[in-house]
């Protein structure tokens, strides 16, 4: 792996945090270990960035070295388009601009690992968190409300670095905001989705509520159960209740959600045909 140059880091951040992108420390990869490299250090996550470059350093000081994350969302008024050419990502933007136009030029970022992150100015309505291609299509994540992205110069498993495209960095390039046709598509995706009985999406802090020690497994069980009742899919459950348990501490509840999956228990992950009372609209 590449090696950590702990100034240089704390010298990009202090210049995304001057352009009010709320960052925090993400871990570097770990050689022979896929996936590695994007996790949060921090007990919080994405919930402890902040704009403040003394806050950011007291954060990354028990780490010998670091990844740079962005929270996405209003917090940095910020959302980005996360273009996977591996899953199709650049075939579905050329279709997507051939219906709704070109993208503005805006601040991008190549990822390590061959993709792009095209960051815009927030709409006038909170926009989710999508991997599953439901907003823009396949191969084309959307990082908003509780997401975030990681940052250049932070080193992709790959061992290659995120690096700002050349005369599209925050410091060098004004946001682009969402085109009209671009955000029209969006609330109208959004909008068939909630028509569906699907989740509303809401900010990560309306979803985010307090657990009772003594209470964990029954409240966790409950959640998982309300989700999974209007229509939301394991993987969905699973990373809202994660979400959850990221602001509580440690616990032994998500040890039962780990132990239940995969083992033919499908009590809780059988579709169950919802109530109209039940859904929220």
């Amino acid at each position: 792996m590449s090696d950590f140059n702990r100034t240089r880091a704390l010298r990009h951040a202090k210049r995304l945090m001057k352009e009010k992108l709320a960052c925090f420390p993400v871990e570097r990869p770990r050689p022979g270990e896929p996936g590695s490299g994007k996790k949060p250090l921090t007990r919080h996550g994405f919930k402890d960035a902040t704009k403040d470059p003394e806050t950011f350093e007291a954060l990354c000081t028990q780490y010998p070295e670091f990844n740079i994350g962005i929270a996405t969302g209003a917090v940095s008024s910020t959302v980005v388009l996360d273009i996977d050419p591996r899953n199709g990502g650049h075939n579905t933007l050329e279709a997507f601009e051939t219906q709704h136009g070109k993208l503005p030029s805006t601040w991008t970022c190549r990822t390590g690992g061959g993709g792009l992150h095209m960051y815009f100015r927030t709409a006038d309505f909170p926009i989710p968190k999508d991997n599953a291609g439901w907003l823009i299509g396949p191969g084309v994540d959307v990082l908003g409300e509780g997401a975030y992205a990681v940052a250049a110069p932070s080193l992709h498993e790959s061992d290659q670095a995120y690096e700002w495209l050349d005369g599209l960095a925050p410091w060098q390039c004004k946001l682009a905001c969402l085109p009209r046709k671009v955000r029209r598509h969006i609330k109208a995706a959004i909008d068939r989705k909630l028509a569906k009985g699907r989740r509303k999406p809401v900010m990560v802090e309306e979803t985010v509520t307090s657990v009772t020690e003594g209470s964990r497994n029954a409240t966790f069980f409950q959640k998982a159960a309300r989700m999974r009742h209007v229509g939301m899919s394991e993987g969905e459950i699973h990373e809202a209740l994660m979400a959850i348990n990221a602001n509580q501490g440690d616990g032994p509840w998500l040890g039962l959600f780990r132990s239940n999956r995969g083992t033919g228990n499908q009590s809780l992950f059988a579709r169950q045909p919802a109530r109209q009372a039940d859904v929220r609209r």
